[in-house]
């Protein structure tokens, strides 16, 4: 879900955006007509819910870092083939 405020990836639960402050929960209940979400009832999350999206945040940011690190790997391994093809060219040219 994303913040109707800042447009920032929160989760799909209600509460506050952790990057704004916006109460997203208010927003989703004006939208549904004033019901409780249906993906939020009965999900004991009242207490805890900047707990959720502080564990939501770094989940994501850790699956980020992954990704980087592997496009990172793969321009290397890449650079790193470019020169053995470099190699073998001027052994076998020379």
């Amino acid at each position: 879900m994303r913040c109707p405020n800042c447009h920032s990836v929160v989760g799909n639960n209600r509460g506050i955006c952790q990057y704004c402050g916006y109460d997203i929960g208010k927003y989703v209940r004006e939208v549904q007509g004033g019901s409780e979400p249906t993906w939020y009832t009965g999900m004991g999350m009242e207490e805890n819910t900047a707990d959720y999206y502080r564990k939501a945040y770094e989940e994501e940011r850790r699956r980020n870092d992954h990704f980087k690190i592997m496009i990172l790997y793969t321009l290397l391994g890449g650079l790193l083939a470019l020169n053995l093809l470099e190699l073998v060219v001027l052994v076998f040219c020379l």
